[in-house]
């Protein structure tokens, strides 16, 4: 895998266009571009002085900024660089006693599968008329006791966390997601924690559990990692993804569900925490599930599926969790189950660090761009509609790189301003981030907008995109959003109709997308943050794609309101400035 070329072009000949970009990255070394985040640095000075009227509710935010804790009724322990504190020590070691009486802990990631001898494994053609299976819009039941019959998601469905004060059937609680009186082993990831309510909603003496946290620094670590082992948790263990820096964020969030008779592949918007899953009825989140059933085994116990065999989005998959560092038994479980109905979707991510050469066009947004060349989904009349929670220093430059990324297209540095010229981007990219208005009317004011991220000085800059901007308003009226949805639709070259939605963490930025280079005779592309997301086709064919909620009914409710307006002398809300 790794050997492989990863090429995009937006011709026909991909070789071609691969000597190409290797000439030109010969021709023009450029130097790496200075990073345009500050802002988590300010964050952290200034909220120095208001951490002693709120300080549990302040942590580190994706966007090198501070995302800060919504606090609806009771104040939490604080979400701090280490989030295992604020454990109850007697609750968790009488059950550490418990368990160690109960059962022998089983080592394997995997719980050992049902034997299905000699199992061919079939993958479907690959190719953009190969998305015909539509999602699964069955719901769970409420309550997580009901007897769990075949795969409920087979393949694949997007929900919109639940709103307790008007659910519905496209709502999702975590409890319905996590059915822990199955679960047997599972890998989390995510942000920000909330550990005691979140443990509160496992079984903690029969889930094996890998918690993929973010930790900066060697201290963090320590401080983490010597906390769980004071919690006596044998069957919890910690993994933390490569990060340098102070202006870096594990921001990525996924769950592996390891069932006995499947795994189930989560990829929300959501961190960890009450708030972010709808249980004080102040936001909203997305969340992508897929039920993948288990393969068999030869009689000798190999699995019959090596990486090779995997889907596009079963390797790409594959490819972040081994970058994060889970350890190989992790990984090597993944393969016990079957990735083909995945066929119609990519996983793509923004793996943290400078990706180099082959590398660099496999992640961020050039990442994107293959994953869309890849599925068949190339468009020219594109119209993009962009919900982000978190906005960095953009320019038109970079827009017109994620414009043309969610084409099918990659575009080279030395190329970029041309290709600037020629783009449609201003009149056909909306980006959909709430007004201060917005967010004072919402249901939890302004003091509950510290997850929604952007500041003034980016905003001011003569360079930055105004035009774009629209106004989030919410379908369920006052809610704030932390989802990360880029929805695109328009025609191929043959005049056919084409529409994905993007769900996942990323916001929109070049921490989350990155920053590509050509540094000497190279390609580097610079992530700030880990990120991760699915990229979910529709059949088009009989869609409506000048409305764009008729262009993805039946695979997802467009949670804001559209047409929006542009913002006009309104002004988007700087959670800085929470007044």
């Amino acid at each position: 895998m790794a050997g492989t070329p990863i090429v995009i072009s937006d011709s026909d000949s991909e070789d071609e266009e691969m000597k190409r970009a290797i000439e030109l990255s010969l021709q023009s070394p450029t130097e790496v571009d200075q990073h345009d985040e500050e802002l988590r640095y300010a964050i952290e000075l200034s909220m120095q002085t208001a951490q002693a009227e709120e300080a549990s509710q302040h942590a580190e935010s994706s966007e090198r900024a501070q995302e800060t804790q919504p606090a609806p009724q009771p104040v939490k322990p604080s979400l701090s660089a280490n989030p295992l504190l604020g454990l109850d020590r007697k609750a968790m070691e009488e059950e550490r006693l418990a368990r160690q009486a109960a059962r022998k802990r089983d080592k394997s990631i995997s719980p050992p599968p049902l034997r299905r001898d000699n199992l061919e494994v079939k993958r479907p053609r690959t190719g953009p008329n190969n998305f015909k299976a539509k999602a699964d819009t069955r719901t769970l039941d409420n309550g997580t006791s009901a007897p769990l019959t075949g795969l409920r998601y087979p393949n694949g469905v997007l929900k919109r966390t639940r709103d307790p004060a008007n659910p519905t059937p496209d709502d999702i609680t975590i409890e319905e997601v996590l059915v822990k009186e199955r679960l047997k082993t599972a890998v989390f990831s995510a942000f920000m924690w909330d550990v005691p309510w979140f443990f509160s909603k496992l079984d903690m003496l029969t889930t094996n559990m890998v918690l993929v946290m973010q930790g900066k620094t060697a201290l963090d670590r320590e401080n983490t990692t010597r906390e769980l082992a004071a919690w006596g948790l044998p069957n919890v263990r910690l993994c933390f993804p490569p990060q340098m820096g102070p202006y870096t964020c594990m921001h990525s969030k996924l769950m592996l569900l390891f069932y006995e008779t499947h795994m189930r592949i989560v990829v929300p918007s959501a961190n960890l925490l009450d708030f972010d899953w709808g249980e004080t009825g102040i936001m909203e989140n997305t969340v992508f599930l897929i039920d993948l059933p288990r393969l068999g085994q030869t009689s000798n116990g190999e699995v019959l599926q090596s990486e090779d065999d995997l889907t596009f989005f079963g390797k790409e998959l594959l490819h972040f969790i081994k970058a994060q560092g889970l350890q190989e038994r992790v990984w090597k479980g993944v393969l016990n189950f079957d990735f083909s109905k995945t066929n119609h979707l990519a996983f793509v991510h923004s793996i943290y660090g400078g990706n180099m050469d082959v590398d660099a066009l496999r992640t961020g947004f050039p990442g994107l761009a293959r994953a869309i060349k890849n599925l068949g989904l190339q468009t020219e009349d594109t119209e993009v509609d962009f919900a982000a929670s978190s906005i960095g220093s953009l320019d038109d430059l970079y827009i017109s790189n994620i414009y043309r990324a969610a084409q099918g297209k990659f575009t080279m540095p030395s190329e970029a301003k041309a290709r600037l010229a020629a783009s449609k981007h201003s009149d056909h990219f909306r980006l959909y981030f709430p007004t201060h208005d917005t967010v004072a009317r919402s249901r939890g004011g302004i003091r509950n907008g510290g997850t929604v991220c952007f500041q003034r000085s980016y905003w001011e800059k003569p360079t930055f995109p105004h035009g774009i901007f629209r106004d989030y308003v919410s379908t369920r009226p006052g809610l704030l959003s932390h989802n990360k949805l880029l929805f695109a639709r328009g025609h191929n070259k043959d005049k056919e109709k084409v529409a994905w939605v993007y769900a996942g963490s990323a916001n929109c930025s070049s921490s989350a997308w990155g920053r590509l280079t050509q540094p000497k005779a190279s390609l580097k592309l610079t992530c700030s943050n880990w990120e991760c997301g699915v990229i979910f086709p529709v059949d088009a064919s009989d869609r409506d794609l000048s409305d764009l909620g008729k262009a993805f009914e039946g695979v997802i409710v467009p949670p804001f309101e559209y047409p929006s307006t542009a913002f006009g002398e309104r002004m988007p809300w700087f959670f800085m400035e929470r007044h």
